[in-house]
């Protein structure tokens, strides 16, 4: 893919599929295919120009790594902004934070309330917008970086865990764990 983008004008997004609707989880990659994804979004970026490839990872690549840049699109990550900056709309008027967020985190349809109304209601995405320390679980409590980034990307945690901010493909916490296995 790089060969046939390189020097096309054509902006490249990587972006991880997690198991929501019919994705099953199966098809996901694994942890050490997800780090080796982010080696390769970062030696693209190192070895050729933004103009001759401009890759970029999307929100689940690039936070907080010990030793690759980061190279999502949000260069300073804040944790999921689901309902906090971000809106999913789908096609049958279900609103939710992001559109990646499974059912159940749907909280509104727009065929029976303005949007506006939904964004604005108080219980809209008080996961991500009153989000706090206590929040946090599995690897992510006992991380310094968890207030910060809140546990990573939502949908991640959630559909692989069954719980919210702990994001079991963080790069951190797959550094954490690859050094362990060398000591």
């Amino acid at each position: 893919m790089r060969e046939k983008l390189l020097n096309k004008g054509i902006a490249w997004q990587l972006q991880m599929a997690v198991p929501i609707g019919r994705f099953q989880k199966d098809f996901m990659i694994d942890i050490e295919e997800f780090y080796a994804t982010a080696m390769f979004i970062a030696a693209t970026r190192r070895n050729y120009s933004l103009k001759e490839i401009p890759i970029v990872g999307a929100h689940c690549f690039g936070y907080f790594s010990k030793v690759l840049p980061n190279y999502a699109i949000m260069p300073n990550w804040n944790g999921c902004q689901a309902g906090v900056t971000a809106i999913g709309i789908q096609s049958d008027g279900g609103v939710k934070g992001c559109l990646s967020l499974p059912k159940e985190f749907v909280q509104g349809n727009v065929t029976k309330k303005s949007l506006s109304a939904i964004w604005n209601a108080q219980e809209f995405c008080s996961f991500t917008r009153d989000f706090n320390s206590d929040s946090l679980n599995g690897d992510c409590i006992d991380c310094k970086y968890g207030i910060k980034c809140k546990g990573g990307c939502l949908a991640a945690s959630y559909s692989l865990t069954g719980l919210k901010f702990s994001d079991p493909y963080c790069l951190n916490i797959i550094e954490k764990r690859i050094k362990e296995k060398e000591t």
